[in-house]
Protein backbone atom coordinates (compact mmCIF):
# COMPACT_ATOMS: atom_id res chain seq x y z
CA UNK A 1 0.00 0.00 0.00
CA UNK A 2 0.92 3.20 -0.54
CA UNK A 3 -0.46 7.36 0.54
CA UNK A 4 -1.59 10.60 -0.90
CA UNK A 5 -1.53 12.78 1.87
CA UNK A 6 -2.49 16.64 1.66
CA UNK A 7 -1.09 19.29 4.15
CA UNK A 8 -2.30 22.87 4.52
CA UNK A 9 0.69 25.36 3.67
CA UNK A 10 1.47 25.56 7.18
CA UNK A 11 2.19 21.50 7.78
CA UNK A 12 -1.50 20.36 8.99
CA UNK A 13 -2.89 17.09 8.25
CA UNK A 14 -6.08 17.46 6.23
CA UNK A 15 -6.45 14.06 4.93
CA UNK A 16 -4.78 10.96 3.80
CA UNK A 17 -5.82 8.55 1.04
CA UNK A 18 -4.47 5.49 0.57
CA UNK A 19 -4.17 3.17 -2.59
CA UNK A 20 -4.32 -0.53 -2.07
CA UNK A 21 -2.48 -3.39 -3.83
CA UNK A 22 -2.01 -7.44 -3.47
CA UNK A 23 0.82 -6.67 -4.81
CA UNK A 24 3.14 -3.71 -5.22
CA UNK A 25 2.39 -0.32 -5.61
CA UNK A 26 4.78 2.46 -6.25
CA UNK A 27 3.64 6.31 -6.89
CA UNK A 28 6.65 8.33 -8.17
CA UNK A 29 4.99 11.84 -9.00
CA UNK A 30 2.31 13.82 -7.93
CA UNK A 31 0.69 17.48 -8.85
CA UNK A 32 -1.78 19.68 -8.76
CA UNK A 33 -3.96 21.64 -10.92
CA UNK A 34 -5.69 25.21 -10.73
CA UNK A 35 -8.78 23.59 -9.40
CA UNK A 36 -6.45 22.06 -6.63
CA UNK A 37 -7.36 18.79 -8.54
CA UNK A 38 -4.50 16.30 -7.45
CA UNK A 39 -3.05 13.91 -10.27
CA UNK A 40 -0.74 10.80 -8.91
CA UNK A 41 1.26 8.66 -11.51
CA UNK A 42 3.11 5.60 -10.66
CA UNK A 43 3.28 1.44 -11.64
CA UNK A 44 1.75 -1.52 -9.45
CA UNK A 45 1.10 -4.79 -9.62
CA UNK A 46 -1.08 -7.55 -8.76
CA UNK A 47 -4.48 -6.31 -7.99
CA UNK A 48 -4.74 -1.97 -7.09
CA UNK A 49 -7.48 -0.58 -5.45
CA UNK A 50 -6.86 3.14 -6.30
CA UNK A 51 -9.71 4.36 -3.84
CA UNK A 52 -8.56 2.68 -0.83
CA UNK A 53 -10.04 -1.14 -0.28
CA UNK A 54 -13.38 -0.01 -0.50
CA UNK A 55 -13.29 1.41 -3.62
CA UNK A 56 -14.92 -0.07 -6.59
CA UNK A 57 -12.37 1.09 -9.15
CA UNK A 58 -9.81 -1.59 -9.25
CA UNK A 59 -7.41 -2.95 -11.93
CA UNK A 60 -5.58 -6.12 -12.52
CA UNK A 61 -1.72 -5.51 -13.71
CA UNK A 62 -1.63 -7.69 -16.88
CA UNK A 63 2.88 -8.17 -16.71
CA UNK A 64 5.18 -7.43 -14.44
CA UNK A 65 4.18 -3.95 -13.41
CA UNK A 66 1.36 -1.74 -15.37
CA UNK A 67 1.81 2.09 -15.22
CA UNK A 68 -1.16 4.47 -13.95
CA UNK A 69 -2.24 8.10 -13.78
CA UNK A 70 -4.57 8.52 -11.10
CA UNK A 71 -7.20 11.85 -10.37
CA UNK A 72 -8.40 13.27 -6.41
CA UNK A 73 -10.12 15.90 -5.79
CA UNK A 74 -9.48 18.66 -3.87
CA UNK A 75 -11.22 16.75 -0.74
CA UNK A 76 -9.31 13.68 -1.73
CA UNK A 77 -11.96 11.49 -3.34
CA UNK A 78 -10.81 9.50 -6.03
CA UNK A 79 -11.99 10.40 -9.34
CA UNK A 80 -11.07 8.06 -11.95
CA UNK A 81 -7.32 5.92 -12.67
CA UNK A 82 -6.17 5.42 -16.32
CA UNK A 83 -3.78 2.40 -16.27
CA UNK A 84 -1.49 1.17 -19.37
CA UNK A 85 0.74 -1.99 -19.65
CA UNK A 86 1.19 -5.46 -21.25
CA UNK A 87 3.31 -8.33 -20.94
CA UNK A 88 6.44 -6.87 -20.01
CA UNK A 89 6.89 -3.66 -17.43
CA UNK A 90 5.55 -0.03 -17.79
CA UNK A 91 6.71 2.32 -15.10
CA UNK A 92 5.07 5.57 -15.01
CA UNK A 93 7.88 7.93 -13.18
CA UNK A 94 6.88 11.37 -13.40
CA UNK A 95 4.08 14.24 -14.23
CA UNK A 96 3.68 17.66 -15.37
CA UNK A 97 0.75 19.81 -16.53
CA UNK A 98 0.92 21.54 -19.65
CA UNK A 99 -0.17 24.79 -20.72
CA UNK A 100 -3.86 23.55 -21.86
CA UNK A 101 -4.59 21.72 -18.95
CA UNK A 102 -3.36 17.94 -20.01
CA UNK A 103 -1.57 15.59 -17.69
CA UNK A 104 1.91 14.53 -19.27
CA UNK A 105 3.05 11.02 -17.75
CA UNK A 106 6.88 10.24 -18.47
CA UNK A 107 7.60 6.84 -18.08
CA UNK A 108 9.39 3.82 -19.30
CA UNK A 109 7.98 0.15 -20.97
CA UNK A 110 10.42 -2.41 -21.12
CA UNK A 111 9.77 -4.51 -24.97
CA UNK A 112 11.04 -8.09 -25.40
CA UNK A 113 12.96 -8.63 -28.29
CA UNK A 114 15.20 -11.10 -29.67
CA UNK A 115 19.00 -11.39 -30.50
CA UNK A 116 20.57 -14.34 -32.06
CA UNK A 117 17.35 -16.53 -30.41
CA UNK A 118 18.39 -15.04 -26.84
CA UNK A 119 15.31 -12.60 -25.08
CA UNK A 120 17.17 -9.14 -24.22
CA UNK A 121 15.17 -6.41 -22.66
CA UNK A 122 15.62 -2.79 -22.61
CA UNK A 123 13.94 0.34 -20.96
CA UNK A 124 12.15 2.69 -24.07
CA UNK A 125 11.11 5.74 -22.84
CA UNK A 126 7.81 6.91 -23.57
CA UNK A 127 5.36 10.16 -22.73
CA UNK A 128 1.44 10.02 -22.99
CA UNK A 129 -1.30 12.91 -22.48
CA UNK A 130 -4.50 12.83 -20.98
CA UNK A 131 -7.16 15.26 -20.54
CA UNK A 132 -8.47 16.45 -16.99
CA UNK A 133 -11.41 13.73 -17.79
CA UNK A 134 -8.28 10.80 -17.78
CA UNK A 135 -8.79 10.75 -21.98
CA UNK A 136 -5.74 10.21 -24.07
CA UNK A 137 -5.08 13.62 -26.33
CA UNK A 138 -4.19 11.70 -28.91
CA UNK A 139 -3.74 8.12 -30.95
CA UNK A 140 -0.07 8.25 -30.82
CA UNK A 141 -0.11 8.40 -26.66
CA UNK A 142 3.46 8.50 -26.57
CA UNK A 143 6.97 9.34 -28.02
CA UNK A 144 9.74 7.41 -28.78
CA UNK A 145 13.48 9.15 -27.88
CA UNK A 146 16.08 6.29 -27.76
CA UNK A 147 16.34 2.77 -26.70
CA UNK A 148 17.81 1.90 -23.09
CA UNK A 149 16.84 5.10 -21.81
CA UNK A 150 14.87 5.87 -18.54
CA UNK A 151 13.20 9.34 -18.11
CA UNK A 152 13.06 10.77 -14.68
CA UNK A 153 11.24 14.15 -14.99
CA UNK A 154 9.16 15.93 -16.92
CA UNK A 155 7.97 19.71 -16.94
CA UNK A 156 6.36 22.10 -18.97
CA UNK A 157 6.17 25.76 -20.00
CA UNK A 158 3.12 28.55 -20.59
CA UNK A 159 3.95 28.15 -24.35
CA UNK A 160 3.39 23.88 -24.08
CA UNK A 161 7.08 22.89 -24.93
CA UNK A 162 7.66 19.66 -22.56
CA UNK A 163 11.14 19.21 -20.91
CA UNK A 164 12.32 15.55 -20.26
CA UNK A 165 15.43 14.45 -18.41
CA UNK A 166 17.00 11.13 -17.85
CA UNK A 167 19.51 9.08 -18.90
CA UNK A 168 20.52 7.06 -21.95
CA UNK A 169 23.02 4.30 -23.00
CA UNK A 170 23.07 4.93 -26.55
CA UNK A 171 22.89 7.81 -28.77
CA UNK A 172 19.28 9.91 -28.93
Amino acid sequence: STHLTKLSPTGQHIWTRTIESTGAVECNAVTADAEESVYVTGSFHGTCYFGGAEDSDSHTSEGLFDAFLSKFSSSGQHEWTQVWGGATGHRALDLAIDHSGNICVAGQFTPTRSFYHAAIQSFWPVLFRFTGEGNPVDNEGCAYVSTSAVPNAIAADERGWLYVVGYFNDCI
